[in-house]
């Protein structure tokens, strides 16, 4: 990526983030965007060596929290959310399609890799059941294992100690074998995250490296063609990053991180910006 696309991702980042100030009415349109743009400032720097890449990483995250922050604010209220070194004083937002179980689960391990675990209980604590009025308001559906993943994710969070029985129905209801299409995507991609969190869940340090290894090469195989096109889709695993993140910081007891992989941003994982501002 070029100097002149790197400032045109800084000067779309600084627009977007301005419009706040117009209101919160459109936030859903850009959540992708910001998410995207953070990817290719990956593409260019991918060890995260540089401090704009690990901003832009932080303000996506920042974004769509603030999105589920306001969404979820009683109606009327204002709520206050840090985006981009400024503090937003929001009104709340009637609840919209955008607030999903699809989205929810990348928000939590976006969360977990800026280390932001307030919020990750913020999102514990939203209903699944808003989940799912919001999210298929629209006529959308979305499959029950979506809803159960967020179960799992949700007592995970929270130290239930249902989440290993959650996490074997939610898997029950992801196998490729039953899926009625996205068969690839539940082999390739849900079922090794949902292996590696039962391996979090169980404190098993060794299940969880040998699970890790065996997810992060599923996750090369599916992506494979969409990189080989230019797409973003590859460039890191979301899910599987934000795991690691929680094992590298020893936040799990009994588990360390022992895999090494040019897909998971070193400047991320060891955590080193963390300091630099706050997120």
């Amino acid at each position: 990526m070029s100097e002149s696309k790197i400032k045109y991702n800084e000067d779309w980042l600084k627009e977007s983030v301005s419009g706040l100030g117009d209101g919160v009415g459109g936030m859903h349109w850009l959540i992708d965007g910001f998410f995207d743009k953070a990817s290719e400032f990956l593409v260019v720097d991918p060890g995260v060596v540089e401090r704009r890449t690990w901003e832009a990483w932080v303000l996506a995250m920042q974004y769509q929290r603030a999105f589920f922050r306001v969404s979820m604010a009683e109606s009327g209220s204002r709520v206050d959310c840090l985006v981009d070194h400024r503090v937003w004083n929001l009104s709340s937002r009637p609840l919209i399609s955008a607030f999903n179980a699809g989205d929810w689960p990348g928000a939590l391990f976006e969360a977990w890799t800026c280390r932001d675990f307030d919020y990750a209980r913020f999102l514990a604590d939203v209903p699944v059941e808003v989940l799912w009025c919001a999210g298929e308001s629209q006529g959308t559906r979305f499959m029950r294992d979506a809803y159960a993943w967020v179960e799992v994710l949700q007592a995970f969070v929270k130290g239930d100690p249902r989440a290993g029985v959650l996490l074997e129905e939610a898997r029950e209801l992801a196998d490729p074998g039953r899926a009625s299409f996205a068969a690839g995507y539940a082999g390739l991609m849900a079922v090794p995250q949902m292996d590696v969190l039962g391996r979090l869940i169980e404190r098993d340090g060794d299940g969880f490296n040998e699970a890790l290894v065996r997810a992060l090469e599923a996750y090369r195989e599916y992506t494979a063609a969409d990189l080989a096109k230019g797409g973003l889709s590859g460039i890191v695993p979301l899910e599987l990053l934000g795991m690691a993140c929680l094992v590298r910081d020893g936040r799990v007891e009994g588990v360390s991180l022992e895999v090494e992989s040019d897909y998971f941003p070193e400047g991320i994982l060891d955590g080193r910006w963390l300091d630099a501002f706050p997120i």
